[in-house]
């Protein structure tokens, strides 16, 4: 309990109606002139009589209401309050919002953001649940208490569905649960039919193989001295290198590359020098296709290969360390996230990308913005999986292949 809050009202007449004016996650106690309050035989109060009810407290002392300071103009020792005597409220957090959740092996990694509480009252743990049966019966996940907002589910059964969902908790008890999560299934990826692009990068070091595990695969080629590194990783043990010069994957082109509505394209990156401009991906060359790069300020600009920038992106993309980059289109809402996190302002972006071929770690045009680094685990998603709030999940596993 926190050992100092501030009365939010005084009370200077035994008239005052007893009804809260509190939002639903307060618990209010009124004390109200000529109010009874018991004391048990140590002389702790233990409850207060309100309006025909008996409100129980907490464990408390002569000089605490249920863990809240009294102030110093309340009478105690009579067994009624006096008047001009304050009205003390005891938060519990409110509901967590936004979660989100994504699927793995028997695991689920489980997103949310925080509420906004009382600097007396500070969140000390979550409470996070999941459910089988959309929401009929709940099972708390067991964790070591913290107030970070994500964690990782496991024990879950493969091939079931699941919802999720998160409770604050502080001094006072555990708070509101949010509302359900978005339902995936254990194994597998919820939007993985929309999946269009899904490289791994995996394999033994120096392999110029590279193969797409969406549910449409798709030929991948390596040009240049583009391959397999096992040096460094996100995921499984090797990633995609490239040295920015001459090297690129190529993918024909296809009706998937034009990026006409919602859309995710997501990879990891390792920087090892930065250039003016560095591909992730360029779909073309003077077509106006999709281009994702990064310049040499670190930031993320959404361009059309060989025409134009429509959007930079003040992203802070670091050097020399694995990143998470994720760009989205929902609507007409486009964001760029970084490790999890929304970068910049949401940009109106209305604008039907062509067709062409999709060339990784280089321009459209295959000549230029050569990338100097890895890449991993790059997923394109003909969908916004979710991807528009001020935070999303990042991975604790590879992208699900199902």
């Amino acid at each position: 309990m926190p050992s100092k809050i501030k009365p939010r009202r005084s009370y200077t007449a035994s008239s005052v109606p007893l009804t809260s004016d509190l939002d639903t996650h307060e618990l209010a106690i009124n004390w109200v002139d000529g109010k009874a309050f018991t004391k048990d035989a140590s002389g702790n109060i233990v409850s207060v009589t309100l309006g025909g009810g008996s409100y129980t407290l907490p464990t408390a002392s002569s000089s605490t209401l249920g863990g809240v300071r009294v102030g110093s103009g309340l009478s105690i020792s009579s067994g009624v309050l006096s008047a001009s005597d304050s009205r003390w409220d005891l938060f519990l957090p409110p509901a967590p919002t936004s979660v989100t959740a994504t699927a793995g092996n028997a695991q689920a990694a489980v997103s949310w953001t925080a509420p906004t509480v009382l600097a007396q009252t500070p969140i000390t743990d979550y409470s996070l649940q999941y459910s089988s049966n959309s929401g009929s019966s709940w099972t708390t996940f067991t964790r070591s208490a913290s107030t970070t907002t994500s964690a990782t589910v496991t024990g879950l059964t493969n091939g079931t569905a699941y919802t999720f969902r998160a409770a604050a908790v502080n001094a006072v008890g555990i708070g509101s649960y949010s509302t359900a999560s978005n339902s995936i299934t254990a194994g597998g990826d919820s939007y993985y039919s929309s999946v269009s692009l899904l490289l791994h990068m995996n394999g033994s070091n120096g392999s110029t193989t590279f193969t797409d595990n969406s549910g449409t695969p798709k030929t991948v080629t390596a040009s240049g001295d583009a391959q397999v590194s096992t040096a460094r990783s996100q995921w499984g043990g090797a990633s995609a290198l490239f040295d920015g010069t001459g090297d690129y994957l190529s993918v024909p082109s296809n009706s998937a590359w034009a990026f006409s509505g919602d859309f995710v394209v997501e990879c990891w990156v390792y920087r090892t020098s930065a250039p003016s401009l560095a591909s992730i991906i360029g779909v073309g060359f003077q077509i106006g296709g999709l281009g994702i790069a990064i310049n040499s300020s670190n930031n993320i600009s959404v361009t059309r290969p060989g025409t134009a920038i429509d959007h930079t992106f003040s992203a802070g993309v670091p050097m020399n360390a694995w990143s998470h980059i994720a760009i989205s289109r929902s609507g007409t809402n486009l964001r760029c996230y970084v490790d999890g996190v929304q970068k910049d302002t949401t940009q109106t972006n209305t604008r039907s990308y062509a067709q062409g071929e999709l060339v990784i770690g280089m321009d459209g045009n295959k000549s230029s913005q050569g990338f100097i680094g890895n890449i991993d685990d790059l997923r394109i998603t003909a969908h916004a999986r979710g991807y528009t709030g001020s935070t999303i999940t990042v991975p604790s596993f590879p992208f699900p292949d199902s």
